[in-house]
């Protein structure tokens, strides 16, 4: 149990785990930040994954918590 809490409190710090997070994890050690990590010290964090692609509304479909009619404009 002590091994997964300690990967589940590197999944929410670094939001992943690397394979030498991990073989740290599973020797007892602390894993420290991924290798691609680097803190907010000026420096950069990986970028974060695109945003999906905008598509337009279909009719019938919710908009601004409004329900949209099919065939309506």
């Amino acid at each position: 149990m002590d091994k997964l809490n300690t990967m589940s409190e590197a999944l929410i710090k670094y939001e992943t785990v690397d394979s030498r997070q991990l073989a740290n994890i599973m020797q007892g050690r602390d894993p420290g930040p991924p290798e691609s990590w680097t803190d907010d010290d000026g420096g950069t964090r990986p970028p974060a994954p695109p945003a999906p692609p905008h598509r337009p509304s279909e009719p019938g479909t919710v908009v601004s918590g409004t329900p949209k009619p099919a065939g309506s404009a």
